[in-house]
């Protein structure tokens, strides 16, 4: 009797691409009706009005949502289809576990400004997104998730793009974790795994949230350590309660780290107690992690986007932090050391 071992390839890649073009329905559906109703200019009775916050409160994100949601699983299958490329090469040439095109032969990085480097490399897949699982010297498994910022999963300025301009408002106001992301996470990472979130702009955001969630009850990944560069301080969350190290890395100038301030005055306050880089004591929590932030020139030339894009600003701001003695931020270089060692293998999607 013949059986069928896996999945055809080409199948889920086709599924994929059906699945892309049918969100794109959604996206032109929303654009089009909100080009509609905004023109209606002559529309003024109250009931337009609460026809148009409607739209844009509630009806508008379903859509948005559907769209978001067909892509993903476009992605998802994608994954499937690389995962069982992998398998087969494996069965049939001996191949390393590295896909993307990002080796597994190699040392993880050795400092913040190597970790950000990774962030603006080809390793990131057209999501945004790269998962590392690194070996020790301590012969522990441990995980480095690399998220990009604004754009880096499509263009940002398509709203049906989950890393788009306006995603990360969303993500700033609701605290909400990019579900993408944490299927991704669940479906790489074993439970109980040490994790590290480095993220870039918009991917700091995530970062953050990710390290705050909860989910049924408890926290599904164990994170340790948060890395965010040119990031908004997200106000009214808080990984260092449960045992995060977060460090944030600010090129100076750069005005997209306090756009996180925009909240509420409570939220404000909340957010800047949060920055000092002492350690916190609580009785139920026990040990807080450390919050860290450090400034830095650029030495980048240019106004604001210019410094905030540019990928040296953050290489250099990382080198100085790498390079500075300041004994605040002891408890946070010693956590991120622990991600030294060989990258054993990776995962991004491409």
């Amino acid at each position: 009797m013949n059986g069928v071992v896996g999945a055809d390839v080409a199948e889920l890649r086709d599924l994929a691409t059906a699945l892309d073009q049918a969100g794109e329905r959604p996206a032109a559906i929303h654009g089009d009706l909100t080009r509609r109703t905004d023109a209606s200019r002559y529309w003024l009775e109250p009931d337009a009005a609460r026809f148009r916050e409607r739209w844009r409160s509630s009806d508008a994100l379903r859509l948005r949502g559907v769209a978001a949601a067909l892509s993903e699983q476009a992605d998802r299958l994608r994954r499937n289809a690389d995962e069982q490329e992998r398998a087969s090469a494996a069965d049939g040439e001996g191949s390393s576990a590295a896909s993307g095109g990002h080796r597994s032969d190699v040392q993880a990085p050795r400092g913040t400004a190597d970790l950000y480097g990774v962030i603006r490399s080809d390793a990131l897949g057209n999501d945004g997104l790269l998962i590392e699982r690194v070996s020790g010297d301590d012969g522990v498994a441990r995980y480095i998730v690399y998220i990009g910022g604004t754009g880096s999963a499509g263009a940002g300025e398509d709203w049906a793009n989950r890393m788009s301009n306006e995603d990360n408002v969303w993500k700033v106001l609701t605290h909400m974790a990019d579900p993408y992301i944490v299927d991704r996470m669940l479906d790489e990472i074993p439970e109980g795994s040490d994790v590290m979130i480095v993220g870039y702009s918009q991917g700091g955001i995530d970062a953050q949230n990710l390290a705050a969630m909860n989910a049924f009850g408890s926290r599904p990944f164990n994170v340790t350590d948060v890395i965010t560069y040119g990031s908004p301080t997200v106000a009214g969350v808080h990984p260092e309660t449960f045992g995060t190290n977060v460090l944030h890395l600010r090129a100076e100038s750069d005005i997209v780290p306090p756009l996180g301030l925009l909240q509420p005055l409570d939220a404000q306050l909340k957010s800047l107690a949060q920055t000092s880089t002492t350690n916190l004591i609580n009785a139920t929590t026990g040990l807080f992690g450390q919050v860290g932030e450090f400034s830095q020139a650029s030495g980048v030339q240019g106004d604001w986007k210019a410094i905030h894009m540019d990928a040296q600003s953050y290489v250099n701001v990382g080198r100085a932090f790498d390079d500075s003695t300041d004994s605040r931020y002891a408890q946070i270089r010693e956590s991120i050391a622990r991600y030294q060692g060989d990258v054993v293998g990776t995962d991004s999607v491409r």
